[in-house]
């Protein structure tokens, strides 16, 4: 069908190793398969859909602290624009190394 593929929503979760790892594998297939995608929350919202009760799946926790290894992972480099088509691009978060 040729139809545009975007990933609008994964990774509501906590500030911890479970959280980078699935933030990590999510990435790491989007880029693989050269799909868009964007983070979902980036500051609480008081969001009744969510699991975390009163803490904060969003950059920040409740006391204004930046949520670190999370913001890491969804750090990524990526290529804006290529002449031709891209094939495939890969962004490592261990040692910042990006290729396409």
């Amino acid at each position: 069908m040729k139809l545009p593929f975007f990933i609008s929503e994964f990774g509501a979760c906590l500030d911890s190793s479970e959280c980078v790892t699935e933030i990590t594998q999510v990435a790491d297939l989007t880029e693989h398969y050269n799909v868009g995608w964007a983070y979902w929350q980036f500051k609480t919202y008081e969001d009744l859909t969510t699991s975390a009760g009163n803490r904060s799946e969003g950059f920040y926790n409740n006391d204004g602290t930046l949520q670190k290894q999370k913001v890491k992972a969804l750090s990524r480099t990526y290529v804006k624009q290529a002449a031709g088509t891209l094939q495939t691009s890969k962004f490592s978060s261990n040692s910042g190394q990006f290729e396409a």
